[in-house]
């Protein structure tokens, strides 16, 4: 089958490219044929060299070349894994969605009401031929609830679904309540294409700035929080003063700095000898290279609470709840933590991922 793919797949995330390329990748396996549905919210464009200029203030400025440099380095060096359709215009692309067969939807954030309600016929796939099989795989909504505003219509668009799954427990009885249809939790395609999949890609991959052995530490916000930092040196302490790197690889002239690209963003996890993140896809890193770890969770906000719900989730199923840290950041030591039984995580994957495939194998047929 020929199928096409919407996600992100275009910012500078780490883990929305590693999800979309473990999605194509397992799809590919799966005998069919794999494109990317360029839409204007999948790809992060570039600022223009006038816009930097006509910022309102240096910061402003030194923010939008910092975001160009954090584009070039980590997502236009990954784009050649992530096949897209080829289109001149808008009016091309719909012409172009028409010879699919089928399209997925997911994973990362993409029924996050907090932005997709603006776009709710391409997030929910109202588009291409009638025959057309529509799936959700593993979607990402990071909140509790819908607005009543939209509710009714998104209803009717999940009941032109052939199969719906979801990244958060939470989103189940959720999803099924709006549109009375079948919804399942399933694995993150990251997971579910597995580890030998991430292996290859970072094989050849060899950070010059990392000097065994280190804490990594993978924060999304480009600030950690007095929360986080805490945790990131009683994490140094704990390990006699261990030198801790981050997604940084070298600082630059006027505050600036280049990040490390994917390939050396999975390197950097991989020979870790612990990690700190409050990032859903540096806890799934970690466990898929058998890494400890510890993740602070978001604070505070409604928004905070429903993206933690993934980590929730997500841990929870695996047994791994002891891992988040989320207050108690003074009294923490990774050396209190118990052991991470890997044979026991690795088994309730497995299962998991018997789980997914057979629910993608039977929505594509």
């Amino acid at each position: 089958m020929k199928i096409g793919i919407v996600t992100f797949y275009g910012g500078s995330n780490y883990g929305a490219l590693l999800q979309a390329y473990g999605l194509r990748i397992v799809l590919e396996q799966m005998g069919h044929q794999v494109c990317f549905i360029p839409f204007p919210f999948s790809k992060r464009n570039k600022y223009s060299f006038y816009r930097v200029c006509h910022s309102r203030s240096i910061v402003a400025a030194r923010a939008k070349v910092q975001t160009n440099r954090d584009l070039e380095i980590i997502r236009d060096s990954f784009l050649p894994w992530l096949p897209e359709i080829k289109i001149e215009d808008a009016a091309s692309l719909r012409t172009a969605v028409l010879d699919l067969d089928a399209c997925i939807v997911g994973s990362d954030q993409m029924w996050n009401p907090a932005w997709c309600v603006c776009h709710l016929p391409d997030v929910f796939l109202q588009f291409g031929k009638p025959s057309m099989r529509r799936i959700a795989y593993s979607v990402s909504l990071c909140a509790t609830s819908w607005p009543d505003a939209s509710t009714e219509r998104v209803g009717e668009y999940l009941r032109t679904f052939a199969a719906v799954s979801v990244r958060e427990a939470s989103a189940v009885p959720l999803l099924k309540s709006i549109g009375g249809v079948t919804v399942e939790w399933l694995l993150d395609p990251t997971l579910l294409a597995g580890r030998q999949v991430f292996d290859d890609l970072n094989k050849d991959a060899s950070p010059p700035s990392l000097a065994e052995p280190y804490i990594f530490s993978y924060i999304l916000k480009s600030t950690p929080s007095p929360h986080t930092a805490i945790l990131i040196k009683r994490s140094s302490a704990a390990f006699g003063g261990m030198k801790v790197y981050d997604q940084i690889e070298s600082q630059h002239c006027f505050g600036l700095h280049a990040k490390r690209t994917v390939r050396d963003w999975l390197h950097a996890i991989k020979n870790a000898q612990f990690v700190v993140t409050n990032s859903f896809h540096g806890v799934v890193f970690s466990i898929l290279f058998h890494r400890p770890f510890v993740c602070c969770l978001g604070e505070g906000t409604a928004v905070a609470q429903g993206m933690n719900e993934r980590l929730y989730s997500f841990l929870t199923r695996l047994s791994l709840m002891d891992r988040i840290v989320d207050t108690d950041v003074f009294n923490f030591s990774p050396r209190l933590l118990p052991s991470i039984d890997w044979t026991q995580v690795d088994a309730c994957l497995e299962n998991w991922r018997e789980d997914s495939f057979a629910f993608l194998k039977n929505g594509l047929s």
